[in-house]
C-alpha cells in the first residue's frame, strides 16, 4: 500500500524460491519502469539497491491473459463485503494483513480456499523511520498472530512498498515471498468511476498484480472486475500467477 508514499517521501531460503527469483523477481528489476506505478514509488524505486528489488516479485512471467487481485490494508469492516463479492463472483484473491487488525472474527473471513494470505506489517509503519530490532519485533508479532489465530501466510508486501535490507533479511527467514506489484489501481488516491477503471483498462498485462485495498467500495469493485473480465483476463490465484513460465 502507498497511499502516503508520496507524503512521506516526495537467497532465498530454498532452491524453490532461488529459482523464483531468477524467472520473476530479475525481469521485474528490469523492467518496473514500464508498470503501473505510482510515478513517486517508481522514482524511490530507481534508488533502491538492486540486489533488495530482485528478491520481491512485481508480476507473473504469464503467457495467457490472466491476473492476481490484491488487497492491502484489512482485515477493516468492508473486508466482509469484499470476501461477499469476490465469493460471488468466485474470483480468488490475495489479501495483505495488517497484524493489529486482526482478531477472532475477523480470522473467519479468510477460511476459504478462494483466498490467500500474505502479510502486511504488523502496525503499518514505514520501516525507514524503524530500527532494525523494532523491525524485527514486527515480524515477530506478526507471526505470533498468525499462530494465535490458526492462520497461514506465503507472502508479504512492506508497507508503502518500502524494500529494506532488515525486512527482506526478516522475509527471507521466515521463508515468506516477497510480492509488490505491477498495476496500482490509485484507489487509494480517489480514483473512482470512469478515472479507476481506465486506470485498470489501459494498464492490464498478462501476469498483472493488481494494488487494490480493503477500503474500496464495493460497488467499484464490481466496476473493476467487470472491466478485467471484459479486457479477456482470467482471475488467478497469486500462487498460481507466480508458477507461470
Amino acid at each position: 500500500m502507498i497511499s502516503s508514499f508520496d507524503v512521506q517521501t516526495s537467497k532465498s531460503v530454498n532452491v524453490a524460491k532461488s529459482v523464483l527469483v531468477i524467472m520473476l523477481g530479475v525481469s521485474s528489476l528490469f523492467g518496473f519502469q514500464r508498470m503501473a506505478l505510482y510515478p513517486a514509488y517508481k522514482d524511490y524505486l530507481s534508488g533502491v539497491n538492486s540486489s533488495l528489488i530482485e528478491q520481491y516479485v512485481f508480476e507473473g512471467e504469464c503467457e495467457n491473459p490472466v491476473v492476481a487481485v490484491t488487497f492491502d490494508d484489512g482485515p477493516i469492516a468492508n473486508t466482509q463485503k469484499i470476501r461477499q463479492l469476490l465469493q460471488k463472483r468466485e474470483i480468488p484473491a490475495t489479501f495483505f494483513v495488517i497484524g493489529q487488525n486482526m482478531n477472532e472474527s475477523y480470522a473467519q473471513l479468510y477460511q476459504d480456499p478462494l483466498f490467500e494470505l500474505g502479510l502486511h506489517s504488523y502496525y503499518h509503519k514505514d520501516y525507514r523511520t524503524m530500527e532494525e530490532e523494532e523491525i524485527e519485533q514486527d515480524f515477530e508479532k506478526n507471526m505470533k498472530m498468525l499462530v494465535k489465530y490458526s492462520l497461514s501466510a506465503k507472502y508479504f508486501r512492506p508497507p508503502y512498498g518500502i524494500v529494506c535490507p532488515k525486512a527482506t533479511e526478516m522475509i527471507n527467514r521466515y521463508g515468506l515471498q516477497g510480492v509488490l506489484w505491477s498495476l496500482d489501481s490509485h484507489d487509494w488516491a480517489g480514483y473512482s468511476g470512469e478515472e479507476l477503471v481506465s486506470q485498470i483498462h489501459d494498464n492490464l498485462a498478462a501476469g498483472s498484480i493488481i494494488l487494490l485495498h480493503d477500503s474500496i467500495e464495493v460497488y467499484e469493485l464490481s466496476l473493476v472486475l467487470d472491466v478485467i473480465t471484459q479486457s479477456g483476463y482470467d482471475f488467478i490465484p497469486l500462487s498460481e500467477l507466480l508458477e507461470c513460465q
